[in-house]
């Protein structure tokens, strides 16, 4: 489990929890690629932030966790369906849990699609407005997830695939 965890404590800068250093003690990385810009004057996170946790549970499998404000629309309800997962909402707050293993990390690639189809040009009016921002913003962080993953796990390409980048 500690080479998956090097290679996220290298890639996310350290444990979600800073204090800790040692493989051992953490498991959960902040994947959201947040930054200074994301916090007011308190230095909380904007309430309108999707976050997202990865938690390393063993060296071919994770927990990943969106909470906050977890961009909803049509295509991310075909998601869920399709895996039967839902999003739980206590007010203002949402969160959606869901496991990823080696060799299934192409969820993470088809929710950043469905994420980021909410504010696509050909897409009907979204109600929330912050989603011009959190939208690309989420996705952006899951395909880089899905990326470190499938460098990881050295998944092979799909034959479909492997002509275009060989």
């Amino acid at each position: 489990m500690n080479e998956l965890k090097r290679i996220f404590f290298d890639a996310y800068g350290g444990f979600a929890d800073k204090r800790l250093k040692n493989l051992e003690k953490g498991s959960t990385f902040i994947v959201d690629d947040r930054d200074d810009r994301d916090n007011g004057a308190d230095r909380k996170l904007y309430s309108y932030f999707c976050m997202i946790f990865a938690d390393v549970t063993a060296n071919t499998k994770i927990t990943v966790t969106l909470s906050g404000n977890v961009p909803k629309g049509k295509r991310v309800r075909a998601w869920l369906k399709t895996n039967r997962l839902e999003i739980n909402s206590s007010g203002f707050q949402s969160r959606l849990v869901f496991s990823v293993s080696d060799g299934g990390q192409s969820i993470l690639g088809d929710l950043a699609d469905a994420i980021e189809s909410i504010v696509a040009p050909s897409a009907q009016r979204y109600s929330v407005a912050n989603y011009k921002y959190v939208c690309p913003r989420t996705a952006t962080s899951l395909r880089r997830l899905k990326k470190l993953l499938d460098g990881a796990w050295d998944t092979p390409l799909p034959d479909d695939k492997k002509g275009f980048f060989a």
